[in-house]
């Protein structure tokens, strides 16, 4: 039987079977270009840095992709283009020519035309979406990874032959990025902020991945990126001090009360001045206790703003080797911070430690500057 094109030309068996079979061909290779184009996407570079697969020629090929992904997904859109152009133009004509010469007499010749071409249109549309489109889809975002390693060798061979088209056609798509003001890349940024990675951490602890425990201890870590120190500093006058010129023998009583490291010396307006360390009083001979301590006794601290980040904090006080920082704020009481809050800071849960913290200040009793403790 001869089957005839929609223009009247006659369109033999073997046209019909090597049309269809080149549409099937043409779907699957549309659901490879859509499938590395997800994969690509999706991929974890660690995964082809790290670990066993992390050698040989695929590894190294897939590394290369990932860094030049702009590259990578013209060449993929530019290969789905055409497979679709392509498909259009081979597989509907030879469906049409199929059904039209089984609808034969039965039904007018314009009627045939119009069903051979709604059901045709309607056949490749599905198996291009279906099997083109969303099966390659949902196996690259199921196993971006396996799915790269399967396909970055034959993909990057055609790249390798068609990359002037390609390399042409996305310098135009770059220009036409940049005159709206936007700087393509060729790579994307896999990095997550702090607050993601606590997120993450969060979902796998209640997920059963992470120990609650090791999750509490993780978010702190992450979170002590992000927390401004006002969330950790206690205001003076919660804090073991001395007026400057206090005696030795002041000095002692207040360190013997509160038990405390370190003692703030205040001037006369209550504003800190430095600190003394508790075990210094006892290298102050007997017979100078009863004068006031000496200046060299006292010990700088850094000032730092309420608003900067706990871990900024702490890479000041160990650069000047001090141990309590001064934060200032405008319309606020002056408060300190110590190493060790720091330090314990970096164990203590995100999610409520500004509570606990505040919950903490709020219990401590204001007493006065010579018996206050931290």
């Amino acid at each position: 039987m001869t089957f005839l094109l929609a223009s009247g030309e006659p369109m033999s068996n073997q046209a019909v079977v090597i049309a269809l079979s080149a549409s099937a061909f043409l779907v699957v290779l549309n659901g490879i270009y859509v499938a590395y184009e997800f994969a690509v996407i999706a991929a974890r570079r660690s995964s082809f840095e790290e670990g066993p697969g992390s050698t040989g020629p695929v590894a190294k090929a897939a590394r290369a992709s990932l860094a030049d992904l702009s590259m990578q997904l013209a060449g993929a859109q530019l290969g789905i283009t055409i497979a679709s152009l392509a498909l259009g133009r081979i597989g509907e004509p030879a469906m049409e020519t199929i059904i039209e010469a089984i609808l034969g007499q039965s039904v007018s010749e314009e009627m045939a035309r119009i069903i051979s071409y709604t059901f045709s249109l309607a056949l490749f549309t599905f198996l291009h979406l279906v099997i083109g489109e969303m099966v390659p889809k949902n196996i690259a975002l199921a196993a971006p990874d396996a799915t790269l390693r399967w396909l970055v060798i034959p993909y990057r061979a055609y790249l390798f032959v068609f990359r002037p088209i390609v390399a042409l056609l996305n310098g135009v798509a770059n220009t036409g990025c940049r005159l709206v003001g936007i700087e393509p890349r060729d790579e994307l940024m896999s990095a997550h902020t702090p607050s993601e990675l606590a997120a993450i951490i969060r979902h796998s602890q209640q997920g059963g991945a992470i120990e609650q425990g090791d999750a509490e201890l993780l978010q702190g870590v992450l979170g002590f990126a992000e927390r401004p120190v006002r969330e950790l500093c206690e205001p003076i006058s919660h804090w073991a001090s001395v007026v400057l010129g206090a005696t030795g023998h002041q000095l002692k009583r207040v360190a013997g009360e509160t038990r405390k490291k370190r003692i703030l010396v205040l001037d006369l307006a209550g504003r800190p001045l430095g600190y003394i360390r508790s075990r210094d009083v006892l290298s102050i001979p007997v017979d100078q206790m009863a004068s006031p301590v000496p200046a060299s006794f006292v010990r700088q601290m850094v000032v730092v703003d309420g608003s900067r980040p706990l871990i900024d904090v702490l890479r000041v006080l160990r650069g000047f080797k001090r141990q309590l920082a001064v934060i200032r704020e405008d319309g606020n009481e002056p408060a300190v911070v110590s190493i060790e809050q720091l330090i314990r800071a970096l164990a203590e849960p995100v999610e409520g430690a500004a509570d606990r913290r505040s919950e903490k200040i709020t219990a401590l009793k204001p007493a006065n500057s010579m018996n206050s403790g931290s």
